[in-house]
């Protein structure tokens, strides 16, 4: 399996169901692609640790800020671009020079940290960007500029929402969805179905079940994620192989019920066993320590509709209506391609709807457990 968690920067979606999701499928040792939310926005401290190129700091400072500021740096581009048409500089010219550059850069430097900060607050980069090691975790980079190097391969979003990716040694990639905005309320009317209901086989239908329960805690340090993966993953081997196959299945068949027929027969028997697994490694023992009373994320595996999955990546805002119209149209002109059910991993958290009611009623903030042990 290679699962693809895509987020645009700014969407309906909880952070929560970023920050959480994607720590708990790195639990499960498999391969995770990410998308919208970029490698530049992880990286870009390093990228522009020794950044030099000034007219690009000032194109960067320009944009970050309101209007009223937006003319001092202007200003400044006005005096680079006329000190560089200068061909015999005197060594008055030079030092005023080299003290709009300094300043410059000090500037930049204060707005991109600050922006790093924003983002790091808000989807928690700094802790997670230590697992990224290009083997396990990478990037589907939409646009030239989510890359930190030059001339990155650029996989449009379509043809990743599509899955018209290539393949990684007989991996199938599967979506990471979630239904959930910032107050714990659904941002698409969706109704999915027990695996073992009759309803399921319908193929215009959604099953999801529970397959993996973890606690609901972020921020958790590197070295604590890389040993509850090794931990995690070494346990739940067997069902790992049964979701591996009943993947396979699916997009196989996807205009078929074999890949319920299967998950019913194969996997639905095993979860009991391995649902809770994560609680009871050696670090999960200890994030339960930190964990609200009641409060768990699970991942939940079954199949949906292809175009009720990009029904709902629009809902999100993870994809624009333009780029919405453009998957309709590749679905009505490949049929029957996209007509059946794709598997899917679906995030919910428990608990945190009763939690932010007790918070308003208590007229008190939000107070999510974090760990933040380095």
């Amino acid at each position: 399996m290679r699962f693809i968690i895509h987020r645009n920067l700014n969407t309906k979606s909880s952070g929560d169901s970023y920050n959480l999701g994607k720590i708990m499928l790195y639990a499960l040792g498999e391969k995770i692609h990410l998308s919208g939310i970029s490698e530049y926005n992880y990286f870009m401290l390093e990228a522009h640790d020794k950044e030099d190129n000034v007219l690009f700091m000032l194109s960067y400072l320009i944009n970050s800020v309101d209007e009223e500021a937006k003319q001092q740096y202007r200003d400044a581009m006005k005096s680079i671009k006329g000190y560089q048409q200068i061909k015999n500089k005197d060594s008055k010219v030079i030092i005023q020079y080299n003290l709009l550059k300094k300043a410059i850069h000090n500037h930049f430097e204060v707005a991109i940290n600050e922006y790093y900060q924003y983002l790091n607050k808000s989807f928690d980069l700094e802790h997670f960007k230590d697992l990224i090691e290009y083997e396990q975790v990478n990037f589907y980079h939409l646009k030239d500029l989510d890359s930190i190097y030059n001339n990155p391969k650029v996989t449009p979003l379509t043809a990743v929402l599509s899955l018209q990716l290539p393949e990684e040694e007989g991996e199938f990639p599967i979506l990471f969805l979630t239904n959930e905005d910032i107050d714990s309320q659904p941002n698409l009317k969706l109704k999915t179905f027990s695996p073992k209901s009759k309803a399921a086989e319908t193929l215009i239908n959604s099953y999801v079940t529970d397959v993996f329960q973890f606690p609901s805690v972020v921020r958790v340090p590197a070295t604590m994620m890389k040993s509850l993966a090794s931990e995690f993953s070494k346990k739940t081997k067997d069902i790992k192989e049964k979701l591996n196959q009943w993947a396979k299945l699916c997009f196989d068949n996807p205009n078929t019920n074999e890949g319920l027929t299967f998950f019913r027969a194969q996997v639905l028997p095993l979860i009991e066993e391995y649902k809770k697994t994560a609680l009871d490694t050696q670090v999960g023992k200890e994030l339960i320590k930190v964990n609200l009373p009641g409060n768990f994320g699970f991942l939940q595996f079954g199949e949906m509709p292809v175009e009720k999955i990009w029904e709902l990546m629009l809902a999100n805002d993870n994809c624009t209506e333009e780029e919405y119209q453009e998957l309709l149209k590749l679905k009505e002109t490949q049929a029957p391609k996209y007509d059946g059910r794709w598997p899917v991993v679906f995030f919910r958290e428990e608990g945190i709807k009763e939690i932010k009611r007790e918070e308003e009623l208590a007229k008190m903030p939000s107070t999510r457990k974090t760990l933040d042990i380095d």
